[in-house]
C-alpha cells in the first residue's frame, strides 16, 4: 500500500511519490500518455532530483523512457529484420545469423540491458568455439545495427557496442595469394578438356572472375583489346 505522499506537481511533469517507509519512486508521463514509474529511491531528495532531471530532459527533447528498454530483443529482432531493405542474399544471411546466434543468446534480454562488454565477451567465446573471425564480425555487426536502430527509435539512449580496445590487437596471418605463371595456366588448361581449358585460358589472360567467365557471351566480346576495357572488351 502506498502512502499517497507526492512531491511535485502531479499532472504537469515528473514527481516523487513515497511507496513505503524509506522507499520512494518517480512517476512521469510516457509518450503513450500514461504514468511510468522508476523505483528504488531511498530518500525523497533522490526521487525529487531524478524527477527534476526527467523534466529537464523532456524540455531538451532528450528524454528516453526507461521502460522502453525493457522490450526484449526477441521481439525487436523480427521488426528490425522486416524493415530491412538489402539484397536478397544479405537478408538471408542476416536472418540466418539472427536465428542461430543472436536470438538464442540475447532474445530474452531487454534491449536496454545489453552491454558492450557482455557482447565483446560473447564474441570472444564464439571465436574460441571455432567460428571464423569474419562470421563473428558479421554477427556482432548485425546486433550492433539492431541496437543502433533501437536508439534511433528512442528505445535506448545509445548503441552500447563500441570497438573493443581491451587486451592485445589480434593480428591474423593473411593467406598469400599465389599467381600462376603463363606456363602453369596452359598446363592446367591442357589437362581439363576443351571447354574448361578455354575458360581457364580466358580467365588467366583477361583477369575476369570465375562468375564473369561463366556468364560471358561471345556476341558481347570485342575482337580487339581496348585500353579502357582490357583484353576482353564488353560491347555494351
Amino acid at each position: 500500500m502506498t502512502s499517497g505522499l507526492s512531491v511535485g506537481v502531479e499532472g504537469t511533469g515528473a514527481f516523487a511519490e513515497q511507496v513505503g517507509p524509506g522507499s520512494w519512486r518517480v512517476r512521469y508521463w510516457t509518450d503513450d500518455g500514461v504514468h511510468g514509474s522508476l523505483t528504488g529511491f531511498t530518500t525523497r531528495e533522490q526521487a525529487r532530483d531524478k524527477a527534476a532531471e526527467i523534466d529537464v530532459e523532456r524540455r531538451r527533447g532528450t528524454f528516453i523512457d526507461p521502460a522502453a528498454g525493457n522490450l526484449r530483443l526477441g521481439e525487436w529482432a523480427p521488426r528490425w529484420l522486416e524493415a530491412l531493405d538489402v539484397a536478397e542474399a544479405t537478408e538471408s544471411q542476416y536472418n540466418s545469423l539472427t536465428r542461430k546466434h543472436i536470438v538464442p543468446r540475447w532474445g530474452e534480454s531487454g534491449v536496454g540491458d545489453i552491454s558492450g562488454m557482455d557482447v565483446h565477451v560473447w564474441a570472444r567465446n564464439l571465436r574460441r568455439a571455432g567460428y571464423a573471425e569474419s562470421t563473428v564480425a558479421t554477427i556482432v555487426k548485425i546486433l550492433s545495427m539492431m541496437l543502433a536502430d533501437a536508439a534511433d527509435e528512442r528505445l535506448i539512449v545509445a548503441n552500447p557496442i563500441r570497438p573493443c580496445r581491451r587486451g592485445r590487437r589480434r593480428r591474423e596471418r593473411r593467406r598469400e595469394i599465389v599467381w600462376a605463371t603463363p606456363e602453369q595456366a596452359l598446363n592446367a588448361a591442357a589437362t581439363c578438356g576443351v571447354w574448361a581449358g578455354l575458360m581457364i585460358v580466358t580467365a588467366a589472360w583477361s583477369g575476369c572472375r570465375w562468375g564473369e567467365i561463366c556468364g560471358l557471351q561471345t556476341y558481347r566480346l570485342s575482337p580487339r583489346p581496348r585500353p579502357d576495357r582490357g583484353p576482353v572488351g564488353d560491347r555494351s
